[in-house]
This record gives C-alpha cells, structure tokens and sequence, in this order.
C-alpha cells in the first residue's frame, strides 16, 4: 500500500472514531494528496469532521483548509437538502 494512502486510512479511522489518537503518520502527510484521495473517494466532509479535531500544528495550511471547508459546507447544504422531508 502506498504511503499516503496508509495515511489516508489511518486518517479516516480517526475521523469516524475508530481510533481514539491522532495517527503519528499526521506529521508526513501531504494535505493536497490526502484532499484529493478524499475527493476520488467521496470522503471530502467526513474528513473535515477529523480535520477540525487536531491541533492547529497538524492541519493543512490555510488556502487548502478554506478550499476544504468551503467543500464541506456545500456537502452539509447539499444533504439538508437531499434528505428533507416534503
């Protein structure tokens, strides 16, 4: 398995609570790779969920940081609107 796709295991496992600590393999991460593997794979707000709970040292710099945000925000909207009820 490729490095920063053992990462972008170790990372999702974090995210939905599987695991409790933060991955050690954080400190290697290329942001931009893990973003775009999260996209291919559909991933982009639940990951944002873990993003939003590390310390500021290990989160992606700040224009990839909006980028995802931003991405996650039209999710949140999208599926309020998907799963209202008429």
């Amino acid at each position: 398995m490729l490095k920063q796709q053992k990462i972008f295991f170790d990372f999702l496992r974090f995210c939905i609570g599987s695991a409790k600590e933060i991955p050690g393999s954080l400190k290697k991460v290329d942001w931009k790779e893990l973003y775009a593997i999260a996209q291919k794979q559909a991933l982009l707000g639940v990951l944002f969920h873990g993003i939003q709970r590390l310390p500021k040292e290990l989160a992606p710099e700040q224009k990839l940081l909006m980028q995802w945000m931003v991405m996650a925000e039209m999710i949140r909207k999208q599926n309020i609107r998907l799963f209202r009820i008429p």
